[in-house]
């Protein structure tokens, strides 16, 4: 993963259920999802070898 993104899925989080840092209650994820062609270039980074 990348930035917390999943290129195979297109989805920015996790589905389930997490603390809300604005009112401290649990709350459901939104599972939000991530343009194409922002999905195709994190996967060409992530699968680029980098020599250093």
């Amino acid at each position: 993963r990348f930035l917390d993104i999943n290129p195979e899925r297109g989805s920015k989080a996790k589905k389930g259920k997490v603390t809300s840092k604005k009112t401290g209650q649990i709350v459901q994820k939104k599972n939000t999802t991530v343009h194409p062609q922002v999905s195709s270039l994190l996967r060409k980074l992530t699968d680029f070898e980098w020599n250093f």
